[in-house]
């Protein structure tokens, strides 16, 4: 498989895009997460990697989010904390949904 560098270098342009936690219930009020969002060739280059292979296009959109990061706030179960993008991993799939969608401007089909 051929693998193309997706992510080598900082947004040249960076437009910030809040995505909005709050409706996952009232314990996520108060959550966000803060990303930059991508650029048409972080874009292009990844699409078609999206659309050919299921196990590395979830990396790669892993990874997309984790560049893009920038700051947030998620519920831990306990209370509203801070959040790297080391944290990306462990956030639930809903999460990481609605950030791609977010960043990508991509509608919920729900």
């Amino acid at each position: 498989a051929k693998r193309v560098k997706v992510f080598a270098k900082d947004p040249k342009f960076q437009i910030k895009k809040r995505v909005d936690l709050s409706e996952l219930g009232d314990d996520w009020k108060d959550c966000y997460i803060d990303f930059n969002t991508p650029s048409y060739g972080e874009l292009r280059d990844f699409i078609p990697l999206a659309k050919e292979e299921n196990e590395k296009s979830i990396e790669m959109g892993i990874e997309m989010l984790k560049k893009l990061f920038i700051a947030g706030k998620a519920f831990d179960g306990k209370e509203v904390i801070d959040i790297d993008k080391n944290d990306i991993d462990d956030l639930p799939i809903e999460i990481l949904t609605k950030a791609f969608q977010g960043i990508t401007g991509t509608p919920n089909p729900n």
